[in-house]
C-alpha cells in the first residue's frame, strides 16, 4: 500500500512544494526515510511513531520506506511531520481520504502528538496557493498567520487526531460543513508589530532644516542617505524618525516583509505590519548577521529592512569587510548566497541610511575640540571604501544645534505633515513606472533614465562641466539624475531643471569635501 500527502520546504525565501510517499512491504522491520534529507528530517521517524503510539494504533512489523521528492535538494527543518505523518497511516490503511491530493500539511510533531508552529508557513502557503492548493493543514499555532491569505481553507489542528479525524470524512464538502476549515477573510486590522522601540517624530527635532529637507528627499524617492556630524546633533533620532515620513506598505510589500518575517521566526502572529521595516544592527554584527547565513540558512538585517530602512550608526566603527558586502546588495536589490548545498537568494530593497562622526573623537573641524592628527582621520575615514561611498545618494553635515534653536517656541512640522508630500511625491512615481518591475527614482535603470532624467540644451552643457570638475563616475552622475528626479517630483516639475539639479550636486559636494583623495 502506498500513502501520499503534500507539503513544502523552503529554499531561501523561495518555497518548493513536495510530495511525501510511503510505501509498507513485507520484510525485514526497518523505517528508511530517502530524498535527500538532514538529520533532524530523518529524526521525524522517531517523532511520528511516538505521536502514533500515543493514538492507541498497534502498527505492524513492516519494511517502511518513507521518500520525501524532489530528490535533488536537501530538505531541512521539522515542518515535514505532520505531512509524513498522514501518509504513513494511510499506507497502513488506518485513515483512507478520496481527498487527499487537495489538502496541503505543515507542521511538527511532539512525542505525544501535538501539532507545533514551525516557521515560514507563510511563504508555503503563498507557494501552494499559486499552485492551485487551497486547503491546508497547520498547527494551531500558525493559524492567525496563514489567514492573512484571501480564498483560502485552512484547517488549525491541535493534535493529530485532530487531522485523522477531518480525514475521516466522506467528502471536503463534508469537512467544511463539520466547521474544520476556516474561510480566511482577508479583513485582518494591519497593525504596526514593525517599527522602532521608540517612535520619533521630526516635530521633535529643533532645527536642522537642511537635514530634514535631505531625508524628505531620500524618502521620497528611497534614496541612501548619509548624515555627518559631531555627537548629540540627532543624527540617531533623525533616523528613526524617517521611518514615521515613508508611506505605509502595499498589500503585496506587506506580504513580502511577512513572508521574510515569517522564514526568520520574527512573525509574532498576530497582524501584518503596514509600517515599514525599520533594521539598526550594532556595529560588531558579522557578515552573516548583515547578509544572512548560518545553518539552517537565515535571511539578515539586509533582508529584514526589505521595503524599509537599514540604519548603521556609527557606520566606521562597523568592520570594513562587512561593509563591502552591501556593495552588490544595494546595486541589485538582492543578496544571492551560495553553500555547498545550495544557492538561496533574498530580497535586498531596502535604503540605507548611515551615520558618522567626521572623526574619531567626533568634533572635526572645530580645532579646539579635536585633537586627531591628519592620520587618525584619513584612517577612520578609509574605512568607508570609494565603492560603498558610490552607492550612496545623499550626504549631508550635521552641525550642532544653536541655544536660540533648542529652546525656541516655534511648532516645527510633524512627521504627519511631511509624510503627506513624501506620499505624493512617490505616488507620482508609482503612476509613470506603472509598467515597470520597479516604482521608485532609486530603482530607475539605466535604459529609463535617457527617458526620464534626460538634460538638454544649457542644462546638458552645464552638467559637462560639473561632471569634469568634479571628476565624477557613470554611478556618481546616475545617482545624481536620480536624485535630481526626485527633487523635481516634490516641486511638480515635468523635466528636471537647474535648481533641482543644483540640490543633489550640493549633497554630492558634501560628501567629496570629505573624501575628495577617493575620486
Amino acid at each position: 500500500m502506498l500513502g501520499k500527502s503534500n507539503t513544502a520546504m523552503l529554499h531561501g525565501l523561495e518555497c518548493i512544494m513536495c510530495n511525501v510517499e510511503c510505501e509498507v512491504a513485507d520484510g525485514l522491520p526497518v523505517f528508511n526515510m530517502v530524498g535527500y534529507l538532514s538529520s533532524e528530517v530523518k529524526e521525524a521517524k522517531d517523532r511520528i511513531l511516538s505521536a502514533v503510539r500515543q493514538l492507541g494504533f498497534q502498527l505492524p512489523a513492516k519494511k517502511i520506506t518513507m521518500n520525501i521528492s524532489p530528490g535533488y535538494i536537501q530538505k531541512r527543518g521539522t515542518g515535514y511531520d505532520l505531512a509524513c505523518a498522514i501518509a504513513l497511516l494511510q499506507a497502513f490503511e488506518i485513515i483512507k481520504c478520496a481527498f487527499i491530493n487537495e489538502l496541503f500539511f505543515v507542521g511538527e510533531l511532539s512525542l505525544t502528538g501535538d501539532i507545533k508552529a514551525v516557521n515560514g508557513v507563510l511563504p508555503m502557503l503563498i507557494e501552494a496557493k499559486k499552485k492551485g492548493m487551497r486547503y491546508f493543514v497547520v498547527s494551531s499555532e500558525n493559524y492567525e498567520e496563514s489567514r492573512r491569505l484571501e480564498g483560502i481553507y485552512v484547517f488549525p489542528a491541535k493534535h493529530l487526531k485532530d487531522a485523522i479525524s477531518m480525514l475521516m470524512c466522506d467528502s471536503l464538502c463534508t469537512a467544511l460543513k463539520d466547521g474544520y476549515f476556516l474561510l480566511s477573510d482577508n479583513k485582518c486590522r494591519y497593525n504596526e508589530i514593525i517599527k522602532p522601540d521608540n517612535e520619533a517624530d521630526f516635530s521633535y527635532i529643533k532645527g536642522q532644516k537642511f537635514l530634514k529637507r535631505a531625508c524628505e528627499v531620500a524618502a521620497s524617492g528611497m534614496h541612501n542617505l548619509l548624515m555627518i556630524g559631531p555627537p548629540g546633533t540627532g543624527k540617531s533620532l533623525v533616523a528613526k524618525a524617517i521611518g514615521t515620513i515613508l508611506p505605509d506598505l502595499s498589500e503585496g510589500e506587506a506580504l513580502d516583509v511577512a513572508s521574510i518575517y515569517s522564514i526568520a521566526g520574527l512573525f509574532n502572529g498576530s497582524e501584518i505590519a503596514v509600517k515599514r521595516p525599520y533594521r539598526s544592527p550594532h556595529h560588531s554584527i558579522t557578515m552573516a548577521g548583515l547578509v544572512g547565513g548560518g545553518n539552517p540558512i537565515r535571511p539578515g538585517e539586509i533582508s529584514l529592512s526589505n521595503h524599509g530602512v537599514l540604519f548603521l550608526d556609527e557606520l566606521p566603527e562597523f568592520k570594513k569587510q562587512t561593509l563591502e558586502v552591501l556593495r552588490q546588495p544595494l546595486e541589485e536589490r538582492r543578496i544571492r548566497i551560495t553553500r555547498a548545498n545550495g544557492t538561496y537568494d533574498f530580497p535586498a530593497d531596502f535604503s540605507l541610511v548611515a551615520a558618522m562622526n567626521p572623526c574619531p573623537c567626533g568634533y572635526y573641524p572645530d580645532l579646539n575640540r579635536c585633537m586627531c592628527s591628519k592620520t587618525k582621520i584619513d584612517n577612520y575615514l578609509n574605512h568607508i571604501s570609494g565603492p560603498l561611498l558610490n552607492r550612496i545618494d545623499l550626504c549631508v553635515e550635521v552641525p550642532e544645534i544653536a541655544f536660540k534653536d533648542m529652546e525656541s517656541a516655534e511648532k516645527c512640522e510633524t512627521s504627519a505633515d511631511i509624510r503627506k508630500r513624501v506620499t505624493k511625491t512617490i505616488n507620482i512615481q508609482k503612476k509613470r513606472y506603472i509598467d515597470r518591475p520597479y516604482n521608485y527614482n532609486s530603482q530607475l535603470s539605466a535604459e529609463d533614465m535617457q527617458i526620464y532624467c534626460k538634460l538638454e540644451g544649457e542644462l546638458y552643457s552645464y552638467m559637462e562641466k560639473i561632471y569634469e570638475k568634479m571628476k565624477l563616475g557613470a554611478r556618481a552622475y546616475h545617482r545624481i539624475l536620480k536624485v535630481s528626479r526626485t527633487i523635481a517630483d516634490m516641486e511638480g516639475h515635468e523635466k528636471i531643471e537647474k535648481e533641482d539639479l543644483n540640490e543633489a550636486l550640493l549633497y554630492r559636494g558634501i560628501m567629496d569635501r570629505y573624501w575628495s583623495d577617493k575620486k
